[in-house]
């Protein structure tokens, strides 16, 4: 029969090795849950990739904005994300304007899928409204409000001459940026 010392030394040694490898299995479960917590797996709020800035320039979130329609709503840029959008800044008095109509025009008819936006800088809304009604069958849809609220999208897209078009990708980022007789098919076809 094993004495009691002889018992009490078996538990010890048990005890010796036991207590070492549960410290090591609690710590090595500890650094698990940490590091999954770190890289996000446990944590329960979503991963945010970088934004991209906001700019006019190509590879920017196009700036959004907000104005009336010729017949009134209200029309924000970003009412049309997922889908291809030609922005373009244009006026009643401006030649060159009146020249490249046509072919954007043209464009959006060939891609019926992208959206032809186009923020008047007439003088008047007056002059807008019938420099668009000379032109019934245009895909255009013409934003006003007034010269200022224009104008001050125009700063926004830092359009220091007229015309100017930007095309804008699905995502909302400025993929053209340059005169409407520089847009060729190629570029809406790469992005739709």
């Amino acid at each position: 029969m094993a004495t009691n010392v002889e018992r009490n030394g078996r538990k010890q040694r048990r005890f010796r090795w036991l207590l070492p490898t549960t410290t090591l299995v609690v710590l090595l479960a500890a650094a698990a849950i940490v590091t999954l917590w770190w890289l996000g797996v446990l944590r329960h709020e979503p991963v945010v990739e970088p934004s991209l800035p906001i700019g006019n320039r190509i590879g920017q979130l196009a700036p959004d904005f907000t104005l009336p329609t010729l017949a009134g709503e209200s029309v924000s840029l970003s009412d049309y994300r997922g889908q291809v959008v030609v922005l373009d800044f244009w006026a009643s008095w401006c030649i060159p304007c009146r020249l490249t109509m046509p072919l954007l025009d043209d464009l959006a008819l060939r891609f019926p899928e992208i959206v032809l936006l186009g923020v008047s800088l007439d003088r008047s809304r007056a002059d807008a409204v019938a420099y668009i009604g000379s032109r019934a069958d245009s895909p255009l849809i013409a934003v006003y409000g007034s010269l200022s609220a224009a104008s001050a999208v125009s700063r926004t897209y830092a359009v220091s001459g007229i015309p100017r078009t930007f095309v804008i990708d699905q995502d909302g980022v400025v993929r053209f940026a340059d005169h409407p007789a520089n847009l060729t098919e190629e570029t809406i076809e790469s992005l739709l």
